[in-house]
């Protein structure tokens, strides 16, 4: 398993070095290698528009997608096991598709076009009843729904 981490974890950081890693290079390593004992995996800044391909990490407890161009969460629920990600600096306009993660402990999804984060709190409230870090900072929030949001982010953490 940790031969496989560490053969990953550089064919991910040659090619990021080279060129973005496209979504055709990650179909191809999901066809080639088992990728089902990565734990970890960082694929920020790949200008990656789907996760889809990733669908065979079914053990995956941390994952870094930051610096992409993901629109939609869709693809998450494939990750049972995901404790940590990363989303920020996407183009997220709503976090549906949040759902099955239930071992998940941090959320960050900073610098997306999250409007509903008061929606999209209660969303992670039941869907992630694991949940010790939430940071949705740099959202276009009204100033209704970021008052809204401080207090429901404040009962949230009763529960906690």
């Amino acid at each position: 398993m940790f031969v496989i981490y560490l053969f990953i974890f550089f064919l991910l950081n040659y090619n990021l070095i080279r060129t973005s890693l496209s979504e055709d290079t990650i179909l191809k390593l999901t066809c080639e290698i088992n990728l089902a004992n990565i734990l970890e995996l960082n694929l920020s800044c790949c200008n990656l528009q789907s996760i889809k391909y990733l669908s065979e990490l079914k053990n995956l407890r941390s994952l870094n997608l930051a610096f992409n161009d993901l629109i939609k969460l869709d693809d998450l629920c494939y990750f049972y096991s995901l404790e940590s990600i990363d989303l920020s600096y996407n183009k997220l306009i709503t976090l549906d598709g949040i759902k099955g993660l239930t071992k998940l402990i941090f959320f960050i999804a900073t610098n997306n076009f999250l409007k509903k984060s008061l929606d999209d709190t209660l969303t992670l409230k039941r869907y992630c009843p694991n949940l010790l870090h939430l940071d949705l900072r740099g959202n276009p929030i009204d100033k209704v729904r970021r008052t809204l949001n401080l207090f429901t982010f404040q009962i949230f953490r009763k529960f906690i």
